[in-house]
């Protein structure tokens, strides 16, 4: 399981601190609270035209204390099914659990150049080792948790009519030690496990030698992490696709990925990449959950509010800088043209993942901070 205890819960617990402070002065305020912003803005989207009168909006979504988001990538998920026939059966054959743990995992776009492992493509490389070792045929597999989290965890179950144990371990070791060297500071927690596992022949069939590197070869085909950097912003990212979810149910393989970008062009180039990919596989290819980019407005009167506070507060300039994320501000902006927008907040590592936390100290200047900016506005 991940936690979302510092993002978002620490935006809510400001906003309401806010309000039931008499001591803080502030303009007229509106409370935008929505549901469902990890799982595709779906909140954000259902805003109707005219329910908000405000003209600025101040997002707390944003994970690096003294920094400003003026921007950011724009985003929509295709989904890949593989229909599949179980027609092998077990009888005479092995059966084993290939286990790939111990990663990292992270937000699919703020982490997504971080070098971290996917458990769903660690585990179809090794399927893809094991098929060289053994006559394989997969029973089932699974791994990967939400579309905006980069996978942790993934597994696999497969049929081996190969009754050399040691030939399979040795694989699997000599595999175990490539991906360690490949992510030996990014992922030092990285392990690939193989267990052999009971089978009920009569209760358990397989794929077929055809369909089985059908499917180890569709997921190495799709592609994963950064696939192209930003040429206003340096160091970030511009496109990219998250490998999100893996999963062998209703005799299909279900596949769910996450294309991000600023530029919607390079959006549509890694979608119809991966509809080609799904195509070349026998697959389908369905696209949903979009949503567009947030174009930063570098003359923005917020911005120029913002920095002039931020700098009399702390003695230092903030950054500013664009985010390779969906934030809400682009769903809204698409909505409210004339909303001048900007997204701060205090610092949190690792989010969607167990490892996400919050530095208390930041977030005593993101309140401080916020307290100056709305004193600036005046009582209303």
């Amino acid at each position: 399981q991940t936690t979302l205890g510092a993002d978002n819960g620490i935006a809510l617990a400001l906003c309401m601190a806010l309000v039931s402070d008499p001591a803080v002065v502030h303009p007229a305020l509106e409370l935008l609270f929505t549901v469902n912003e990890e799982t595709g803005l779906n909140g954000a989207k259902k805003i109707e035209a005219g329910l908000l009168k405000g003209r600025v909006l101040l997002n707390i979504d944003s994970e690096t204390e003294g920094v400003f988001t003026v921007g950011c990538a724009g985003g929509r998920h295709t989904q890949v099914s593989l229909a599949l026939n179980f027609s092998d059966k077990l009888e005479a054959a092995a059966t084993f659990k290939l286990s790939v743990h111990g990663l990292k995992g992270g937000h699919s776009g703020i982490d997504i150049h971080k070098q971290r492992a996917n458990a769903n493509l660690i585990l179809a490389r090794a399927l893809h080792r094991m098929a060289a070792s053994c006559d394989l045929r997969l029973v089932t597999l699974k791994g990967g948790s939400a579309h905006n989290a980069i996978p942790r965890d993934a597994f696999a179950v497969f049929a081996c009519r190969s009754n050399d144990r040691t030939v399979l371990d040795d694989s699997i070791s000599e595999f175990e030690q490539t991906v360690k060297a490949e992510y030996d500071t990014s992922e030092p927690a990285l392990a690939v496990d193989l267990t052999a596992t009971e089978s009920d022949p009569q209760a358990k069939l397989a794929l077929n030698a055809e369909q089985t590197v059908a499917v180890i070869n569709l997921l190495l085909a799709i592609p994963h992490g950064v696939l192209g950097m930003s040429a206003i912003f340096e160091d970030l990212v511009e496109t990219s696709n998250n490998l999100a979810k893996v999963e062998i149910s209703d005799n299909a393989l279900k596949i769910l990925t996450s294309q991000r970008s600023s530029v919607i062009s390079r959006l549509d180039e890694a979608t119809h990449r991966i509809r080609a990919v799904a195509a070349l596989a026998g697959a389908e290819a369905q696209s949903d959950s979009e949503y567009p980019p947030w174009t930063p407005n570098m003359d923005s009167s917020l911005l120029k509010r913002c920095n002039a506070i931020y700098e009399q507060l702390f003695g230092r300039k903030a950054e500013i800088m664009a985010l390779h994320a969906g934030l809400e501000c682009a769903v809204i902006g698409a909505k409210y043209a004339d909303m001048d927008m900007i997204s701060f907040g205090p610092d949190i590592e690792n989010p969607h993942s167990p490892a996400e936390r919050l530095f208390i100290p930041s977030l005593e200047r993101t309140w401080d901070f916020m307290l100056a900016l709305l004193k600036s506005y005046g009582k209303r």
